[in-house]
C-alpha cells in the first residue's frame, strides 16, 4: 500500500527537461500527449498508420522547436497547432487538397424528427469521405475555421473551399437519405 502518490511532473518541468535533452522528460511528454494528437489526426484520415506517422512527425517538430514555446497558452494547444500543420503539410504534399464545410445535418430533415442515425454511424459517414474532404470538414466543423482561414492555410481560394463543401454535403446527404429510405422500406 502506497501512502504517497507519486508526483506527476507538470508540463513546465517536462518541457525544461526535454529542452535539456533529458530522454525521460521527452518520453513523459510523448506519452502524455500522444493519444490526444493521434485522435486529432484520426479526424482527418482513417488510415491509422498514416496518422501515427504524422503524429511522430509532429512530436519531432515539437521537440526540435521546444525552446520556442513561450508558456503563453496551453502546451497542448501549442502541440495541436503543430499537429495541424503536419496534417496540412501531408495533404499539401499530395497536391490534391479539397476543402469542405457541412451545415447542421438536422436541416436535411424535419427539425422535430428524431435523428435517423446513431453518433457512430454519422462518424462512419464522415470517415468514409475522401481524406481531403474529411480533413476540411474537421477544420471547419470541429476546429472552427472559416472558409477564409481554410483558404489561407491550404493555399486555395474561398470559392474552391465552398465548392468542395458542396461536394461533401452532397455525399453525406446521399448517404443519410439512402439510410432513411432503407429504414422506411424495411418497415
Amino acid at each position: 500500500m502506497k501512502l504517497f502518490k507519486q508526483a506527476i511532473p507538470d508540463d513546465a518541468s517536462l518541457i525544461s527537461g526535454s529542452i535539456a535533452n533529458d530522454r525521460k522528460s521527452q518520453e513523459k511528454l510523448y506519452r502524455k500527449y500522444f493519444n490526444r494528437l493521434f485522435n486529432m489526426g484520426l479526424r482527418y484520415t482513417s488510415d491509422e498508420d498514416l496518422v501515427q506517422e504524422i503524429t511522430h512527425d509532429a512530436f519531432l517538430k515539437a521537440f526540435k522547436n521546444l525552446e520556442k514555446y513561450q508558456f503563453a497558452g496551453s502546451f497542448e494547444g501549442w502541440l495541436r497547432k503543430i499537429m495541424f500543420h503536419c496534417v496540412v503539410d501531408h495533404f499539401r504534399a499530395k497536391k490534391s487538397p479539397r476543402f469542405i464545410e457541412l451545415d447542421d445535418i438536422r436541416q436535411l430533415f424535419d427539425e422535430s424528427a428524431p435523428l435517423p442515425w446513431e453518433t457512430e454511424e454519422l462518424i462512419g459517414y464522415i470517415n468514409a469521405l475522401p481524406d481531403n474532404h474529411k480533413t476540411v470538414f474537421n477544420l471547419f466543423a470541429i476546429e472552427g475555421y472559416s472558409h477564409q482561414e481554410i483558404a489561407e492555410k491550404m493555399g486555395i481560394s474561398e470559392g474552391t473551399s465552398k465548392w468542395y463543401l458542396n461536394q461533401a454535403r452532397t455525399i453525406l446527404k446521399g448517404k443519410i437519405v439512402q439510410k432513411k429510405m432503407n429504414e422506411t422500406y424495411a418497415k
